[in-house]
């Protein structure tokens, strides 16, 4: 109903004191706050969620989105890289990506564009070439920037599959990860799936192998692994 203090009352405890609350209610409330628009809010969850969870899809994903918006540019390519590294399957996580380069390119442009404004009232022509000199430093900025934000929206639409998750859940003895992998091509496939399961240091705790499919041309199939 657009009352943003009721919503932020709803996770202001987490906010003020997020050691003491659990990854999920972290994780969670930082979803309230995204969806609510409070971006600097969510980002702080989702940071805060990080640290109790580092190797977590959600939070890796949700946390660059966050930085995106809340033009944190610097952040997000770091962060996507530690997504990519642990989901590597979702071309969604490569177009954040896609999404970063074309940030980093506006703001190269916007330099551009005010070096270009400078030198049309500088008074000399020493400050007229520094002015210049500046703004063919960001076009050279630029360019990469670009390039890449190409190469990363092709290769996510090039993506032959896509694995997403649905289910993680803990128990004291097991854990379960959930979802379903969509075969992106015309022709049936049939999918392995590796799966590590890791510690909050990132060491392998198990590892579990599931096979999925044969899946039709444009279809999905399930899979649901334990550690």
């Amino acid at each position: 109903s657009g009352d943003t203090a009721s919503v932020r009352a709803t996770y202001a405890e987490q906010l003020a004191n997020p050691s003491g609350f659990s990854f999920q209610q972290l994780l969670s409330s930082g979803v309230t706050a995204a969806r609510a628009k409070q971006t600097p809010d969510a980002i702080k969850l989702f940071e805060a969620a990080y640290k109790k969870n580092p190797y977590h899809r959600d939070v890796l994903y949700n946390l660059a989105l966050m930085y995106l918006n809340g033009n944190q540019t610097e952040k997000v390519v770091p962060m996507v890289r530690e997504l990519v590294a642990v989901d590597p399957s979702n071309g969604d996580n490569f177009r954040l990506f896609t999404f970063a380069f074309a940030n980093i390119q506006k703001a190269h442009n916007e330099q551009i564009k005010k070096y270009n404004e400078l030198k049309k009232n500088a008074k000399t022509p020493r400050a007229q070439k520094a002015y210049d000199d500046s703004a063919r430093t960001f076009f050279e900025l630029a360019k990469p920037m670009t390039d890449s934000a190409l190469k990363y929206n092709s290769l996510a639409d090039a993506f032959p599959m896509k694995v997403t998750f649905s289910e993680f859940t803990s128990a004291d003895d097991k854990t379960t990860l959930g979802g379903s992998i969509a075969n992106n091509t015309d022709q049936s496939q049939t999918y392995t799936l590796k799966v590590d399961f890791l510690d909050m240091s990132g060491k392998v705790i198990t590892s579990q192998t599931a096979t999925v499919g044969p899946v039709s041309g444009g279809q999905s199939g399930r899979f649901s692994v334990q550690g």
